[in-house]
């Protein structure tokens, strides 16, 4: 029957609830139709201003320590990371290495968090950035 899920948007709504519901009724699975309904807070992913916003704050934070603008949003932005978000061990042979969760799940409100939450790093270690 779908061979891709069907998303839809409600809101708050009333009019788009009843207009899904006329579109699962028109649906008439058949017996042997296996479908799933999932009704979930509207995930808002971050915008490219937060991650744009945040790439800059690592850059200028990064330059007062003597990074380049790469080294800043590679393996500094990495450091930033395993500070605030966490971070996993990895084993590659015999040796383990520590490597940063990523930031790529985090959403709009998640995303804005690491940002008040990197401000807020700097700033315990004598730095001002995002004035």
């Amino acid at each position: 029957m779908f061979r891709e899920p069907k998303k839809f948007h409600i809101g708050n709504s009333a009019l788009k609830c009843r207009q899904i519901a006329v579109i699962f009724n028109a649906l008439r699975p058949a017996d042997d139709d296996d479908l799933e309904c999932i009704l979930r807070q509207r995930v808002r992913h971050k915008t490219t201003e937060q991650r744009n916003l945040w790439h800059a704050l690592l850059i200028e934070w990064g330059a007062e320590l003597g990074y380049t603008a790469r080294e800043s949003t590679t393996i500094f932005k990495d450091w930033v990371k395993i500070e605030l978000l966490g971070s996993k061990e990895i084993r590659v042979g015999d040796s383990v290495h520590l490597v940063p969760l990523s930031s790529e799940s985090c959403d709009r409100y998640d995303y804005s968090t690491l940002i008040d939450q990197t401000i807020a790093l700097a700033a315990s270690h004598g730095y001002v950035i995002g004035a």
